[in-house]
C-alpha cells in the first residue's frame, strides 16, 4: 500500500514498442523505442479530493471494462487537464486526480497558483506536469515539497530542450510516449494494479485510432497545403499532418508569448492573407489579443476559413480523444472548402 513504499531513485525504462495491432505508427513521425523516467517515491500520501470535473471524462469507461481497482485510491495532482484527462483514462478507479488548469481559465503559461493549489501538490504520491517552461509554477512547488512524490514531466520525457515549443500535447508522438510515462509511474506507484493500469492503457490507446485515423487522413489528402497560424501552439500538429504552416515564426512566438510581433512579421502575415497565399488560418481561441484577432477578421474578411483551437480540454468534450478529433475535423472541412475537395 501507499503507506509502505519506500523512499528512492529509480530509472524506468519504458517501451514503446507495444503498440496493439491496430494502431500504426503515422506517416510523418516516429514513435521512440524507449524514453527513461525517473521516480522519486513518497511516503505516507494521503487521499486528495477531485478538483476538476474535466479530468474524470473517458477514464470510467475504460476502468469499468477492467473491473475495480485492484490497490488504494492514488492521489494524484496534474497541472493541466490535457495530461489529467489521458491520466484519468489510464488510472481508472484506482485514481483521484486533481487537476489544477481546466478548462474556461485562461492561458495556463499566465497562470499563478492560489494557496489552495499549492496543497494540492502536498498529499500527492504522483504528479503530472507539462513541463518545457509550459508550467513552471507547478514545477517550482513540487521541487519545494520537503516529501517529493512520482513526477511524470512531459517535457522531460519526450526530451524537449527547455526552449522548446511547450505545446507538447499537439505532438502526436509526444502524447502516447507520455501516456506510456503514465502508465509506467502509475505502476511503479502501486505495482499490485500493474496489469489494471495496462490494460487501461490499452483500451485507452484503442480509444485513440479516430485521433491517428484523421491525422493519417490530413496526411493523404493534404500535405502541402499552405496553412497560417496567429501563434505556434498548432506547430507540431501542421507537421504531423504534412501542411505547411508558412507563417512567420517570429510572430508565432512573440504572440504566444504574449509580446507584440515584429513590425515586419505582421507586415508579411497580412501578405500572405491578402494575396491568398494560406488556404486556412488556425487561431488560438483561448489566448487572445489584438493583433491575433485582426488577422483573424482579416483572414475571414478574405473568406479564408479560419479553425479555432483551444490550450486545454473545454468542458464540453468528454475525452482527449474526442476534443482532438474535433478540431481535426473542423480543419478537414475547413481544408476541403479552400481547396475544392469534398
Amino acid at each position: 500500500m501507499l503507506n509502505s513504499l519506500p523512499r528512492l531513485a529509480i530509472s524506468l525504462p519504458v517501451s514503446l514498442g507495444r503498440l496493439p495491432s491496430n494502431r500504426r505508427p503515422l506517416k510523418g513521425f516516429s514513435m521512440r523505442s524507449t524514453v527513461k523516467v525517473c521516480f522519486v517515491l513518497a511516503i505516507g500520501a494521503t487521499a486528495v479530493a477531485c478538483g476538476d470535473d474535466d479530468s474524470s471524462s473517458s477514464g470510467t469507461e475504460v476502468a469499468e471494462d477492467a473491473g475495480a481497482c485492484p490497490g488504494d485510491t492514488i492521489p494524484i495532482t496534474v497541472s493541466v487537464n490535457q495530461w489529467g484527462n489521458i491520466a484519468q483514462s489510464i488510472a481508472g478507479d484506482c485514481a483521484d486526480i486533481t487537476t489544477i488548469v481546466g478548462s474556461g481559465q485562461g492561458d495556463p503559461d499566465d497562470y499563478e497558483p492560489s494557496a489552495s493549489d499549492t496543497e494540492e501538490f502536498e498529499g500527492a504520491a504522483l504528479v503530472i506536469v507539462n513541463g518545457a517552461g509550459y508550467d513552471t509554477w507547478a514545477v517550482q512547488i513540487v521541487e519545494s515539497e520537503s516529501e517529493q512524490p512520482v513526477v511524470v514531466n512531459a517535457g522531460d520525457v519526450v526530451g524537449a530542450p527547455s526552449d522548446a515549443n511547450p505545446h507538447l500535447w499537439y505532438n502526436p508522438d509526444y502524447v502516447f510516449q507520455t501516456a506510456d510515462a503514465i502508465t509506467a509511474a502509475l505502476q511503479q506507484v502501486q505495482p499490485e494494479s500493474s496489469d489494471y493500469f495496462e490494460q487501461n492503457s490499452e483500451g485507452w490507446t484503442q480509444s485513440m485510432q479516430p485521433y491517428t485515423d484523421v491525422i493519417a487522413q490530413i496526411q493523404s489528402d493534404y500535405a502541402g497545403t499552405p496553412i497560417g497560424a496567429t501563434e505556434s501552439i498548432f506547430d507540431y500538429m501542421a507537421t504531423a499532418t504534412g501542411l505547411d504552416l508558412i507563417t512567420p515564426q517570429d510572430f508565432q512566438d512573440a504572440v504566444a508569448e504574449d509580446s507584440d510581433p515584429p513590425a515586419s512579421s505582421v507586415q508579411t502575415f497580412e501578405e500572405q492573407i491578402d494575396q491568398g497565399e494560406i488556404d486556412v488560418l488556425v487561431y488560438n481561441s483561448q489566448t487572445t489579443g489584438a493583433v491575433p484577432e485582426q488577422m483573424e477578421s482579416r483572414a475571414e474578411g478574405q473568406g479564408i476559413p479560419v479553425v479555432g483551437v483551444t490550450e486545454t480540454v473545454p468542458a464540453d468534450a468528454s475525452s482527449f480523444e474526442e476534443w482532438q478529433v474535433g478540431q481535426l475535423n473542423n480543419l478537414v472541412d475547413a481544408l476541403a472548402q479552400a481547396t475544392g475537395q469534398s
